[in-house]
């Protein structure tokens, strides 16, 4: 187990970590570019940055209990476990964002970049996400899957491929392109769906 409340910085090496507790705000950083992995995190409501570099590959099992989350700079970053924070953001990084479990967050932010994002399990979000990155975005790879934005959803900036359940709570829901997967629910209880 590592303990940490730090920035930990290689010059483009491998970080791979087995289990993390935050004890403060911290950073895992391979510099010019390098794999970084964890297996597991506990973040007792602390920050954590995960920056691959120049797209280094980022891969993470669960993540639990974080305040924010940012993953930066990384090829393809994967979570493999479930994942638990107050704000997610994904910023500056190439090829799929890819959430294997649950995923539960107050605030998830993206950028107006070239990745994708795909969600295999379920999620939940509080607020409003509009997901403006242009590789599009997948919900789910099960037709039980059932995602939840509380506050609206918009996911026009790309191409939505769905299945499951995708619904919000008497908020707007926007989705331009849509490509079905599987079986899929629509719910707005109410909210305008464009």
């Amino acid at each position: 187990t590592l303990t940490a409340s730090a920035t930990i910085n290689t010059s483009a090496d491998t970080i791979a970590v087995g289990s993390l507790v935050l004890a403060g705000a911290t950073t895992l950083d391979t510099g010019t570019g390098a794999a970084l992995s964890v297996a597991s995190v506990t973040g007792a409501g602390n920050d954590l940055t995960l920056d691959g570099g120049a797209a280094g590959a980022i891969t993470a099992g669960s993540i639990s209990n974080v305040g924010v989350l940012t993953v930066t700079d990384s090829g393809s970053p994967t979570v493999n476990g479930n994942l638990s924070a107050t704000t997610v953001t994904l910023t500056d990084t190439t090829g799929a964002v890819t959430f294997n479990g649950t995923v539960t967050a107050g605030t998830l932010n993206t950028a107006a970049q070239g990745y994708s994002v795909t969600f295999n399990g379920n999620a939940t979000i509080t607020n409003d996400v509009t997901f403006a990155s242009t590789g599009g975005v997948v919900f789910g790879d099960s037709d039980a899957d059932v995602f939840t934005f509380n506050g609206g959803l918009d996911t026009t900036a790309g191409a939505t491929t769905a299945r499951g359940t995708v619904q919000t709570s008497a908020d707007q829901l926007d989705i331009g392109t849509l490509t079905l997967s599987g079986d899929l629910s629509v719910l707005t209880a109410g909210g305008a769906l464009n």
